[in-house]
């Protein structure tokens, strides 16, 4: 579902444009719900970037080393470039006593513990930048949490009860090739006899001796076993023991999708701030964008909804609006095959420069999954007016078909 959503989004966001404007008039950015969603990592959303060298630090050593290696390749300078770190401070210490239920269930603090990271990335000011105020670092800050994380689908208990018995399935085999560890059949008697005669002669390094006819011993003791019904039956054991084990590794990546999909309320709250640093006067620092985001969601079994808001004050690009403040939400509902959602989204200019003080966007869009990797989809509406220009929003009209390669692992789990 949350694949569909995205792709939903998508196609919204590539909607052509209809309507024509000036040559000088440069046409309002499309933003899709998709784009006002609490990001993951806000420093990043605010200084538009996205890094593909992300430090994601897992220890508080391997944190302190992040940070450091960052001041070293400031270039001189002591400020970092080109630098990012996304860390859950929760997760830097291993949590021995956490359970599986408080993790996947967890509680409101419990929640926002587990939940909260913090994002920290620089990079080198713009070429506008740099010609209006000289060489200088933005470096973003932002934090994201989630109160509310709903609780997983009902598919992830009965997943969890077959990996249990999976588990003890796995530990049943494991006990009865324990009991069948040594082969059992006997030694002919003549061999028997020669091999007790030559342990009493007399060697330079009886230990040596004494593991050599040991392990021929056990080389005869196995051979003769091979076809004993012992011997079999541990072979036909052995292979059980390999089904097991990669039972229990497809229930538990099932187990981890599933416990992805959260049904119920989610709430996501997320902001942070760009400070704009000169790198020959460090002393000299200006906020230059800051953020505010909050949503909250229901997802059930075939709807799905979500509302959000989003404050963005902008001080460092003259041609946006300077604070904007967003809100809105999206609905979809499932009808066996067709999908139907509606997202309507409005936007208050607070800024003090301006041609019009709000403008929205309206979309409505309809799938029908003809299989389960072709989809047809249909997209109206129209998107965001420009309020520092006056300009009225473009209209959303796109036809499309999605297309999904490969297929995705299914899981058999036990009957017996």
């Amino acid at each position: 579902m949350k694949l569909l959503l995205l792709t939903l989004l998508a196609l919204g966001a590539a909607a052509a444009p209809c309507s024509a404007q000036t040559a000088e008039a440069p046409a309002a950015p499309t933003v899709t719900l998709a784009d006002l969603r609490t990001p993951t990592s806000p420093a990043f959303t605010l200084l538009g970037i996205a890094p593909t060298d992300i430090e994601r630090p897992t220890t508080p050593r391997a944190f302190a080393v992040s940070l450091l290696s960052a001041l070293r390749d400031g270039d001189g300078s002591l400020l970092p470039r080109d630098f990012a770190l996304e860390v859950a401070p929760y997760w830097l210490v291993q949590r021995p006593k956490l359970s599986f239920k408080e993790y996947s269930d967890p509680t409101s603090l419990q929640s926002l513990k587990q939940t909260f990271s913090l994002s920290v990335a620089a990079t080198k000011g713009s070429k506008e930048e740099i010609a209006l105020v000289g060489d200088a670092t933005n470096i973003g800050i932002g934090v994201r949490a989630s109160p509310v994380a709903g609780h997983p689908p009902a598919k992830r208990v009965e997943l969890t009860k077959g990996l249990r018995l999976a588990q003890t399935r796995a530990l049943v085999i494991g006990e009865l090739l324990d009991a069948s560890a040594n082969p059992t059949a006997p030694v002919p008697a003549a061999i028997r006899t020669e091999l007790d005669d030559l342990a009493r002669a007399e060697v330079d390094d009886p230990v040596a001796y004494k593991k050599m006819l040991k392990e021929i011993e056990t080389i005869l003791v196995a051979a003769l076993a091979a076809d004993s019904p012992d011997a079999k039956a541990r072979v036909a054991l052995q292979k059980m023991a390999v089904d097991a084990n990669a039972r229990m590794s497809k229930v538990a990546l099932e187990i981890q999708a599933a416990n992805q999909q959260r049904v119920g309320w989610v709430v996501d709250v997320a902001g942070g701030f760009v400070v704009r640093s000169l790198t020959v006067d460090t002393s000299n620092t200006e906020v230059t964008r800051g953020g505010l985001w909050a949503s909250t969601g229901y997802s059930g079994t075939n709807t799905h909804g979500m509302f959000l808001v989003r404050l963005l004050k902008n001080r460092a690009d003259p041609t946006q609006a300077e604070t904007t403040i967003d809100a809105g939400g999206k609905i979809s509902h499932r009808i066996d095959q067709l999908t139907l959602s509606g997202e309507l989204l409005w936007r208050f200019d607070q800024s003090e420069v301006k041609r019009s003080s709000t403008t929205e966007r309206a979309v409505v869009n309809i799938e029908y999954r003809v299989t389960e990797d072709v989809a047809i989809t249909s997209t109206f509406g129209r998107d965001y007016g420009n309020t520092t220009l006056g300009l009225d929003g473009t209209t959303i009209a796109i036809l499309g078909v999605n297309i999904g390669l490969g297929k995705l692992p299914k899981l058999l789990l036990p009957t017996k």
